[in-house]
């Protein structure tokens, strides 16, 4: 029997499931359950445990569907529809992953992705199997999903009504954080974002919104969906759903970008979040902006106020914008000079600013001295760079 105390990666008693026949491998997923467990385990070395279950099998399953996805496409159509969900589970997976490069090394060279057609005949074929991280992120995979309106009619089905993630809960945390999705930072609402399956549902009509202007303008209640959505996992992909509208409709995206932050300003720091402040702080927009960043600086998160003070010198640098607001911060909160800092360096970096340059250097003067060892080692970063020695 097992020994927790092993440790290690879980693998299965199968070396290359490649190998194996499609027979072979019928005859494996069919094999009784009950068979399954009880099949010994046993240590490989310090760092392995060979394991004869359903989910080591299935991993190996995952494996060979990735190296050859048409092939055990094929073999998927030809099983019952009521297979054990663990190896529908891992199928789903290996047609998901289509990056080419982390394959066994016998398949690289003639890999193709399987065919769409193909995929989702797999997905209708197992027509039970309705809810999954594997069989969301397969839908959510391309935009060409447009063309199979069941498929993309099960892709928003999970994005409005999926159960996960549940209960305000996060699914990916540290367990010294605890799972509590509000208080949890931004960059974990990312993360989990694309770990969950309405995140990675409504991630996957980002990407259609991307393709397609013309679905997109017609689906704008999705976008109020993931905003409206109770889980902050899931209301910070609608920043994904709205920077594609920075090039169709550029108030409505800046609308909805600044609405959004509003409701929760831990949405500020997505990783698409520049492209709105890049956008804004000009014409009818500006002031609204400007009480959004001066509201980010009241914020209980230190990456919201981080975000405030990169705005800020931001703005000051390219608009004229908050001068007192940051002679106040470079002597104020950490996190908000933190911000500056990486902006400032960002900018020393780059020799495209030279009747700018005074703005740079002289901040650059007044956070050098800083009292706050993480702030002086930010600017550490340039120093060795030729068009900072320059300045």
């Amino acid at each position: 029997s097992y020994n927790s105390s092993y440790g290690g990666v879980v693998v299965s008693p199968l070396p290359q499931p490649n190998t194996l026949s499609d027979r072979s491998w019928r005859k494996l997923i069919l094999t009784n359950e009950e068979r399954f467990n009880t099949w010994n385990t046993r240590p490989s070395d310090s760092n392995t445990v060979v394991e004869s279950s359903i989910r080591a099998f299935a991993t190996s399953l995952s494996t060979a569907v990735k190296n050859e996805p048409a092939r055990f496409a094929k073999l998927a159509l030809a099983l019952p529809k009521d297979i054990n969900e663990q190896f529908i589970e891992s199928i789903c997976y290996g047609l998901a992953d289509n990056n080419s490069t982390d394959l066994a090394e016998d398949f690289k060279e003639n890999w193709q992705p399987c065919p769409l057609d193909l995929r989702y005949e797999v997905i209708r074929h197992f027509e039970d199997f309705n809810e999954s991280q594997a069989l969301t992120r397969l839908l959510a995979d391309t935009p060409k999903i447009i063309d199979y309106p069941d498929m993309l009619d099960k892709l928003i089905d999970i994005a409005l009504s999926s159960s996960n993630p549940n209960n305000n809960k996060l699914n990916v945390y540290n367990p010294k954080k605890g799972d509590d999705a509000e208080h949890a930072t931004a960059e974990s609402l990312m993360q989990n974002s694309i770990n969950c399956y309405r995140g990675i549902a409504y991630g996957g009509i980002a990407k259609i919104f991307w393709d397609n202007e013309e679905y997109a303008r017609d689906n704008l209640s999705l976008i109020d969906s993931a905003i409206n959505d109770a889980h902050p996992a899931v209301k910070i992909v609608a920043v994904r759903l709205l920077t594609p509208f920075l090039n169709y409709d550029i108030d409505f995206a800046l609308q909805g970008f600044l609405d959004l932050c509003k409701s929760d300003l831990r949405m500020s720091c997505t990783y698409e979040s520049y492209h709105f402040f890049n956008s804004a702080f000009i014409d009818e927009f500006r002031d609204q902006y400007v009480a959004l960043v001066k509201l980010m600086l009241t914020s209980g998160y230190e990456e919201v106020r981080k975000q405030a003070g990169t705005q800020i010198f931001a703005r000051y640098f390219f608009n004229d914008l908050f001068e007192d607001d940051l002679s106040l911060l470079l002597t104020g909160d950490e996190s908000a000079k933190l911000g500056i800092a990486q902006a400032l360096v960002q900018f020393l970096k780059i020799d495209d600013y030279a009747e700018q340059e005074h703005k740079l250097v002289g901040v650059y003067k007044a956070l050098i001295n800083d009292t706050s060892q993480k702030v002086r080692d930010e600017l550490l970063f340039c120093i060795q760079e030729k068009n900072f020695c320059n300045k």
